[in-house]
């Protein structure tokens, strides 16, 4: 029973009628990094020399992944062999990148993505965006 004059607390809930909290997206950090990258002109792999993602491919790592892979012209090789760590703003870095690469007329290709990167990838349904065994 609360004494006379004193308020109820309400739950820590959102207000009536106010729409949920969305979580923060990194896509907007992944964009600025890539804006700010100081490659001038875009790298030409058309020696075949691989890409290699990072072991930690989470979140700390996605906008440099992105900025790194993105700016890639001609054949790109991404090696995927070493990541042990990912989440969905890495796989998302590498699929954004990839439709970048796709978009300015390079192809690119796997080279021994790792399970965990694929299982990452299939959690999200992503597998086949990312043309993964």
């Amino acid at each position: 029973m609360s004494k006379p004059g004193s308020r109820a607390k309400k739950p820590a809930s959102s207000p009536e009628g106010a729409a949920p909290r969305r979580a923060r997206s990194a896509a907007p950090r992944i964009a600025e990094a890539h804006a700010k990258s100081e490659v001038a002109e875009p790298v030409t792999t058309g020696d075949g020399a691989p890409y290699r993602l990072p072991a930690d491919l989470r979140i700390g790592s996605a906008a440099e992944v992105y900025a790194g892979l993105a700016a890639l012209r001609g054949e790109v090789l991404i090696d995927g062999e070493a990541v042990a760590k990912v989440d969905a703003a890495g796989v998302q870095a590498v699929l954004a990148a990839s439709i970048q690469i796709s978009r300015s007329g390079g192809r690119w290709r796997w080279h021994n993505p790792s399970a965990v990167f694929i299982q990452g990838a299939a959690m999200l349904g992503l597998g086949e965006s990312l043309r993964l065994p």
